[in-house]
Formats: C-alpha cells, sequence, structure tokens
C-alpha cells in the first residue's frame, strides 16, 4: 500500500512539474506575442517618433512621419481656416479669386519651407523659422514664414490618439 501512495506522490510532482513548465512556456510564449503586438500599435510608433524628436534623430522621424502629406493637407487646412474666416474674401469675389491664386502658387514654396523647418527643430530642438527676421530670403520663404507665425504651428502639441486610420491606402510599419 506504501507504494502505490509513493507511485501516486510521485506521479502527482511529476504532474506538477509538467504543469509548471508548461505555465511557463505559455507565459513567455503570451509575452512575445504581446510584445509583437504592441510593435504594430500607433501608440508604438508614436513614442518611436517621440524618442527621435528627443534625440534628434532625423531619418527615424522621417521613417515614421509622411512629411510631405502632413504638410501639404497642414497647408490645405490653413488656407481653407483663413479662407472661411476672413469677411473680406467672403465678400469679394475678385479678392477670393486673387488670393486664391496666389495661396495655389504659393503652396510648393510654403510647404517646403514647412518641412525644413520641420527638420530643423527635429535636428536641432530650436525653432528657427519662427524666429527670423521679416527681411530675410526671398518672397516666398517671406511668405512661408508669415504663414507659419500666423498659424501658430509651433504651439501644436500632441495630447492622445484616440482612434487612426490609413490615408490613401498606404501603410508604414514601424
Amino acid at each position: 500500500m506504501e507504494t502505490s501512495t509513493e507511485d501516486k506522490l510521485r506521479h502527482l510532482l511529476k504532474n506538477k512539474k509538467i504543469l509548471g513548465i508548461a505555465a511557463v512556456i505559455l507565459l513567455i510564449v503570451g509575452g512575445i506575442l504581446g510584445y509583437v503586438h504592441y510593435r504594430h500599435t500607433p501608440k508604438y510608433t508614436l513614442s518611436l517618433i517621440q524618442d527621435a524628436m528627443k534625440s534628434h534623430d532625423w531619418e527615424t522621424f522621417s521613417r515614421h512621419v509622411d512629411m510631405d502629406t502632413l504638410t501639404s493637407s497642414t497647408y490645405d487646412q490653413m488656407a481653407d481656416y483663413f479662407f472661411s474666416n476672413d469677411q473680406d474674401l467672403q465678400d469679394s469675389p475678385f479678392a477670393r479669386n486673387l488670393v486664391q491664386g496666389m495661396v495655389i502658387s504659393l503652396k510648393p514654396s510654403v510647404v517646403e519651407s514647412m518641412k525644413e523647418g520641420a527638420r530643423d527643430y527635429i535636428k536641432t530642438g530650436k525653432l528657427n523659422g519662427a524666429q527670423e527676421t521679416e527681411n530675410a530670403g526671398n518672397e516666398a520663404d517671406q511668405a512661408a514664414r508669415n504663414l507659419e507665425k500666423k498659424s501658430g504651428i509651433y504651439m501644436l502639441t500632441l495630447k492622445d490618439v484616440t482612434e487612426t486610420e490609413k490615408a490613401g491606402g498606404q501603410h508604414r510599419e514601424p
């Protein structure tokens, strides 16, 4: 009878070891899967962007931020805002058409200036574009600096991400 009790005890201990090893393996696999999933979340990408800004790493920042689309869209939104809030443009079709033509023709220069300003800020941590003198550079650069100052773009901060979507069918992996 003692032998069967000893056998049962050995068998029980063996099962506990197997269960313990299985639990450890499950925890390790779960941790790995969780990390792999986290690496594909917007939160992870935003933390990479934040780290790149802190370390002034333009290459990492530009790998995760589509500056062409971001600056072009920002320019369009600022132009729409100014058009919708300027009563003189609302009242005069001639002035509206004239200013719209100027806005369209200035867009490439202003967008490029915005990208350069962002790049310089990431690389140096300084806001050079908004602090330059008014009489520096050509007219397009001057218009870009004025638009940047008026827009208050340098005061923007990211508080939280509540949802994301793919723009233009593009998706970038971290």
